[in-house]
């Protein structure tokens, strides 16, 4: 490094430039930056380089100050202009990796990674950086090989184990993303970023107790963690912890940027959490914009549509995506529509994102005309399969819930997209079209919360199966726990979706219906301690909580006929419960929303005919439960009737509800064809044959 001098004055010249040791002041500005101090760091590189513009030194470390106080934009241009200098360093191509990725560039940085790893095959940085950029880019695989490398090459390395076990929790390989995160620890037991991890996969275990526990552990660690507290407090409520519930909730919206980085639980949690629309419209939106943040599309950029065209044969092609074709609610629910559409009219394809076994998964492959294996697969290779296959309508079951690949939507995989059965809400994009609903589900007037065009089928939007097995075999109340006399209320919902002024609603009416018990899904251990104290709390003895085990589904059918009445839950009610209770033939209580996920169970009373066992407010619910409770001969009327017009209401009639859903897929394939913009649709009912 050489110092630069200023000439000596001639004589009646202006007084001389005081002369600077460049050298001097570089290395002091090294120094600077070697202590953190960044800012004065910069300032010395920008010394030296006004007075040598070509200094490859300082152009390169002041673009590293510039990445380490934020603008990526100047690193990305000082370190590309100290390449031009010396394109053969691989540090060099490493930080303007960093630059880049700072940007969400993270394909480019994976090129400039690329290039220090060509020079430097070793080069431990561009390697570990480059993993966290295949994550970026949603890249597990690639991501984990990069990890594998630098961890032979520094064994000890806590943060790439920790991001290690962060790349095999996104390739749901969960027991060794615990493994690897409980080796981070080991090397560095303080690291609340390896709680995290590991708390991801214990959430994907549904093992929430302990999620939460890491999570708690993280905070206190660094209680201004950059993290979604939202989190925990979802974590929490999956076993009716409600100790951080409150605060989850206020916090959700001031976490608005940890959540686009964080997506996966919270927008599906705030459903159990809000009957606001407009909430759940702003926490979806946000969702989506995780999706799209990622992609690489040119002009407006806006993803084009594939042209719609008419098939040879004349029919529709229509495609199912979803991670849950098998024994999973959705799987169960549009099981026998695939079975009864149309085949003169309609190709039928599924898309599985997500590999299952089973009964429900073979009976699920063999419905469907054409099975597509897509677990392998990445969303542009996705994409890719449905334009060759010209499907006209892909339907989307997942929305944002788990397994879920809205990428392949968002990348426009067919003319039409469509929102439906999985995500109870909209998904607040463009990329989706139609939402199939119901004028219960979504009334008139509602529409503004939703980004997608309604098509309202004319009874309930919810598919059912009616081949479902109950089993026909004497059972007693006995068997499973239940009290031979005495009122027993039900219901099988999901625990995380109990919230506490619900459960004390329920508490109330055990008080005032003496013998009464509640009969609830047995669910993670920590959710029946949490709930039978919570019981306590409200003067109940916890043993009038009876928590069902597991039964095959014929017997689980079966046993809802043990109970008197299915109670609700409130925001996030009932839905493929609240359909199983009356394919059995419970009546259901609900109190009605504003929301679509609150609306589901109204929806489905009205479709089987029994609207008057739908309510408006919480105290409407405790009334109503309370006067049938009390009022055997009513509540026996309600279920007579229920059981006796079951298999011929429009809920379970499913050769009819399928031509109803195919009228909806044809309007929006219709449409498409012609040239013209999605538009809304409430269908008429169809004639009865």
């Amino acid at each position: 490094m050489n110092s630069f001098r200023v000439p000596s004055a001639r004589p009646g010249s202006p007084p001389p430039v005081p002369q600077i040791d460049l050298a001097q002041v570089f290395a002091r500005g090294f120094a600077l930056h070697q202590q953190g101090e960044l800012a004065q760091a910069a300032e010395h590189y920008r010394t030296v380089l006004r007075h040598a513009p070509r200094h490859f030194d300082a152009l390169h470390l002041a673009g590293v100050a510039a990445h380490g106080l934020g603008d990526d934009v100047t690193a990305e241009d000082l370190i590309r202009k100290a390449l031009k200098l010396n394109p053969k360093y691989a540090d060099a191509w490493s930080n303007l990796g960093q630059a880049l990725a700072g940007q969400g560039r993270a394909q480019d940085a994976i090129a400039a990674y690329r290039r220090a790893l060509a020079l430097q095959p070793d080069h431990w940085n561009a390697l570990f950086n480059r993993g966290s950029a295949w994550l970026d880019a949603k890249r597990p695989k690639e991501a984990l090989a990069d990890f594998d490398r630098a961890i032979e090459l520094a064994p000890d390395h806590a943060e790439a184990h920790n991001f290690r076990s962060f790349a095999l929790c996104r390739l749901f390989r969960l027991a060794e993303a615990i493994a690897e995160a409980n080796r981070a620890l080991e090397l560095k037991p303080e690291f609340p970023e390896a709680y995290i991890n590991r708390a991801a996969a214990l959430r994907l275990l549904n093992r929430s107790a302990a999620a939460a526990r890491d999570l708690d552990t993280a905070f206190r660690i660094k209680p201004d963690l950059d993290y979604p507290f939202s989190l925990l407090a979802a974590d929490k409520s999956m076993v009716c912890d409600w100790s951080a519930l409150e605060r989850g909730k206020a916090a959700t919206f001031a976490e608005i940027e940890q959540v686009i980085k964080f997506q996966s639980a919270t927008a599906w949690h705030m459903l159990a959490w809000s009957d606001d629309p407009a909430e759940i419209m702003r926490m979806a939106r946000f969702a989506a914009s995780q999706v799209t943040s990622g992609l690489s599309v040119h002009g407006s950029g806006k993803v084009k549509s594939p042209p719609a065209r008419r098939h040879a044969d004349g029919r529709i092609r229509i495609g199912y995506v979803s991670s849950d074709f098998g024994d999973h609610p959705v799987g169960q629910l549009i099981s026998r529509v695939i079975e009864l559409h149309d085949r003169e009219r309609f190709e039928v394809h599924g898309f599985s994102i997500q590999r299952r076994d089973g009964a429900m998964a073979d009976r699920l492959r063999a419905a469907f005309d054409c099975y597509h294996d897509l677990a392998d697969a990445s969303d542009a290779d996705a994409v890719a399969l449905m334009r060759k296959l010209g499907i006209d309508v892909a339907i989307c079951l997942n929305g944002y819930t788990a397994g879920e690949r809205p990428g392949i939507f968002a990348l426009r995989a067919a003319p039409v997209q469509v929102n439906f059965l999985g995500f109870a809400a909209t998904m607040a994009t463009e990329c989706m079209d139609y939402i199939v609903a119901d004028p219960v589900l979504v009334p008139p007037g509602s529409e503004g919360f939703y980004t997608e065009q309604l098509v309202r089928l004319p009874n309930s939007y919810m598919p059912s199966d009616p081949t479902r097995p109950i089993a026909e075999r004497p059972m007693t109340r006995a068997e499973w726990g239940l009290p031979e006399d005495g009122f027993v209320f039900c219901s099988f919902v999901t625990n995380y979706k109990i919230m506490p002024d619900v459960f004390a609603t329920w508490m109330r009416l055990l008080d005032q219906v003496p013998g009464s018990v509640l009969w609830l899904r047995k669910g993670q251990e920590e959710a029946r301690e949490n709930l039978r104290a919570a019981a306590a709390g409200h003067g109940i003895d916890p043993d009038r909580l009876v928590f069902a085990g597991f039964a095959d589904l014929a017997d689980h059918f079966a046993r809802y006929r043990l109970a008197d009445l299915f109670l609700d839950t409130f925001p996030y009610g009932a839905h493929t419960t609240a359909n199983d209770a009356l394919w059995a033939g419970l009546p259901v209580l609900t109190m009605a929303g504003r929301c679509y996920h609150s609306r589901v169970a109204a929806s489905l009373l009205n479709a089987v005919g029994l609207p008057e066992l739908v309510t408006d407010s919480l105290a409407g619910y405790e009334a109503l439960a309370l006067e049938l409770a009390r009022d055997p001969a009513r509540l026996a009327a309600i279920t007579a009737r229920l059981r006796a017009s079951r298999d011929a209401s429009p809920l379970f009639d499913m050769p009819r509800w399928t031509r109803d859903l195919e009228r909806a897929f044809a309007h929006m394939a219709g449409r498409a064809r012609a040239g013209l913009p999605p538009e809304g649709l409430d269908l008429a009912p169809a004639a009865v044959d």
